[in-house]
């Protein structure tokens, strides 16, 4: 994943489904934990928010690196794990997650339950991570930008 800091630490998941909480002064693992993840994990105030290769939202404590729900954000959805769906990135709101994957989705995710709220389909192919914008969220696809209002 890429690299995300705050004062004092450095966080980050690796290629070895592993997610390391490092201490920016003296180089040293704070604590590790094993998670799969390739996207670049969120930081608010003391949790960090990852989702991980299959579609689990994970929120560690980011003092202790404990770990204090995992939500299968593809459970009871029609989403098929066994087409190799893959979480593409996500952003936080005021109450949900915004989480995009590689077969075209767009899923809207209960921050509170870890429950997908909603499914929007914006197309057959991968779109990247969602940004915001003037308050207007954007989808990157391969051939096109989306504005959502």
């Amino acid at each position: 994943s890429n690299l995300v800091n705050d004062d004092n630490n450095l966080y980050f998941s690796n290629n070895k489904n592993k997610f390391y909480s490092i201490d920016l002064k003296t180089g040293n693992p704070n604590w590790l934990q094993e998670i799969s993840s390739v996207l670049r994990p969120i930081l608010v105030n003391d949790l960090i928010y990852t989702i991980t290769l299959k579609g689990y939202i994970v929120v560690i404590e980011k003092q202790t690196g404990n770990i204090i729900r995992i939500n299968d954000i593809f459970k009871g959805n029609n989403i098929n794990k066994k087409k190799n769906v893959e979480p593409t990135g996500f952003i936080i709101g005021k109450n949900s997650f915004f989480v995009t994957t590689s077969n075209g989705r767009l899923l809207e995710v209960d921050i509170k339950s870890g429950q997908t709220k909603s499914i929007i389909k914006i197309e057959n192919n991968k779109i990247n991570k969602p940004y915001i914008l003037n308050k207007d969220m954007n989808l990157i696809t391969d051939n096109s930008i989306i504005k959502l209002k």
